[in-house]
């Protein structure tokens, strides 16, 4: 992976989010250690579209999914640190609901659209796709890549968000924290009487969700700043009261486990050497599939280099080689770094 526009959500995806998809660059030069999550969110988004029934073995497909059962929560997280730098509307105007409206739409929706077409063509091109499927997935705003579903879910929420606060800051006299604790228990009611069999994914079950760990980052940005001590409490709390949950709903327990995960690298923030930004992880996630991933595990297969070998040259190779793209790009071309999400 916005502020109250697109900035801080864009910044976190890939960065999967959510830079954006994650952190305006005014509030990344802060937080290196929520940079350093990104990356590792960004190499669990590999991990979980790594497996390949024709290029690996039925038993290292069984491997990396149950491994992929641990760190599938992933998608959580870029939602969670898209909240965590989200800020609310004050005013409720049509100039600035408008204003807010396209800067995210250019924020998220134009990578989308550009990607997913692209995607389109290249799978085309490589007798994997139709024309007419990859155009109609990515004007239902699904996408012709597996990961690019991930953009039009933070612009709902996001969206979503701002107008919820422009209101409620209007005609409420109540807390941020307070008007967001409806919705936030709602969403989390609504998701447990729908669940989904995956914790990650592109099905709409999973939007409450997903909305869920956006407004628990919101919530943490407000602790944060409120008082060192509340916010240490209320990250403690969250994810105890996820991890009971889990009894009852194994996805709680990637949300606990992000939360606590959240909590660690914001709080090594604080080191010198990571006062810094450390950018990538968008382009990370905007790139690696299904391109990169694919070329490089058919190119070591070509060199004889199999299975468990393959596997993880891959993972390593694609988030390096995406890494690299994408820094150079947004070297080059600044003005369109938005496009990798950063």
């Amino acid at each position: 992976m916005t502020t109250t526009s697109s900035d801080e959500l864009n910044n976190m995806a890939a960065g999967p989010e959510s830079r954006n998809a994650v952190t305006p660059p005014r509030e990344t030069a802060r937080y290196g250690g929520i940079d350093v999550f990104r990356h590792l969110l960004a190499v669990g988004v590999i991990l979980l579209h790594l497996h390949s029934g024709a290029r690996y073995s039925p038993a290292l497909n069984h491997l990396m999914e149950s491994i992929g059962s641990y760190c599938d929560g992933v998608v959580f997280g870029f939602f969670l640190i898209a909240g965590f730098f989200a800020k609310g509307q004050s005013t409720l105007s049509w100039s600035g609901t408008k204003s807010v409206f396209w800067k995210q739409f250019h924020r998220l929706l134009i990578p989308f659209f550009t990607f997913s077409l692209i995607y389109t063509f290249a799978l085309v091109g490589l007798g994997k796709r139709t024309v007419a499927s990859g155009l109609l997935a990515t004007a239902v705003l699904h996408g012709a890549s597996v990961q690019l579903y991930f953009l039009p879910f933070l612009f709902y929420v996001s969206i979503a968000f701002l107008f919820y606060t422009a209101v409620t800051s209007q005609y409420l006299k109540l807390s941020a924290s307070m008007t967001l604790l409806l919705p936030f228990v709602g969403l989390l009611a609504f998701s447990e009487f729908h669940r989904t069999v995956e914790s990650t994914g592109s099905d709409f079950l999973l939007l409450p969700l997903y909305a869920t760990c956006y407004l628990a980052g919101h919530y943490l940005a407000i602790a944060r700043k409120a008082k060192s001590l509340y916010f240490h409490v209320l990250c403690g709390a969250l994810s105890l009261c996820f991890a009971i949950g889990s009894h009852w709903d194994p996805r709680l327990w990637k949300i606990a486990e992000i939360i606590l995960l959240f909590w660690f690298f914001l709080s090594v923030s604080s080191l010198p050497f990571l006062h810094r930004r450390l950018p990538g992880s968008g382009g990370v996630y905007m790139l690696h599939a299904p391109l990169v991933i694919y070329g490089i595990s058919s190119i070591l297969a070509i060199a004889h280099v199999r299975d468990a070998t393959n596997a993880a040259l891959t993972l390593g190779l694609t988030y390096s080689i995406c890494l690299v793209a994408t820094l150079a790009f947004i070297r080059i071309f600044p003005k369109y770094a938005y496009l990798l999400l950063e």
